[in-house]
């Protein structure tokens, strides 16, 4: 599995791929929670351990985003595929703090649905978010994710040892389709409009 943007490239980690600069994501309280971990460097030896076991894993892909201008890892994406369902859950972690805000997750999370929506003829796609993530859910609902539910302290935070709420999202292929189409005519008008005004 490879996909390319403009921008970046998607492809499976690999043992190769644990890197000193990936030592710091989990220091991050963001990256931490993302991956519902205490705070703490990620040792190289447990990335290695991480990225080896992917091929065990066949419930879980571990794909990693590189921003290809500077051939950096600088996030990945933890896919869950459930093909009797025709479902697959998501988990997205942008770890390079600069990279945060830069449309990563929306350029390359299109690659990523586009791969399983079109390709392996998936019908939906789900995640489950933090309430207090407000950034994210406004993020998801304008890529045309709806929430499904607000499970009452259903994920145990291994950082706290309390119980936290979780929102359950979802993104329906068609609605992913129609949302596509919707930016692209967008796109067209806004440059419409900017040719009229040179």
């Amino acid at each position: 599995m490879r996909l390319e943007s403009k921008r970046f490239l998607i492809r499976p980690l690999t043992v190769l791929d644990a890197a000193p600069h990936l030592c710091e994501w989990t220091l991050d309280p963001l990256g931490a929670e993302m991956l519902n971990q205490p705070q703490h460097l990620w040792a190289i030896e447990q990335q290695r351990r991480l990225f080896a076991n992917q091929s065990d894993q066949k419930g879980q892909l571990h794909l990693g985003i590189w921003a290809k201008e500077i051939n950096k890892l600088i996030g990945f994406f933890i896919v869950e595929p459930h093909p009797k369902n025709q479902t697959y859950t998501l988990t997205t972690l942008i770890g390079e703090l600069q990279w945060r805000g830069q449309h990563v997750i929306r350029e390359t999370a299109d690659l990523l649905h586009g791969h399983f929506f079109e390709k392996l003829g998936f019908a939906k796609a789900k995640a489950n978010v933090r309430p207090h993530n407000r950034s994210m859910r406004w993020m998801m609902a304008n890529g045309g994710w709806r929430t499904e539910a607000h499970l009452v302290k259903h994920l145990r935070d291994i950082t706290s040892a309390t119980r936290v709420d979780v929102m359950v999202m979802g993104l329906l292929a068609d609605e992913w389709r129609a949302n596509v189409v919707r930016r692209k005519r967008f796109e067209v008008e806004r440059q419409t409009r900017q040719g009229g005004n040179l």
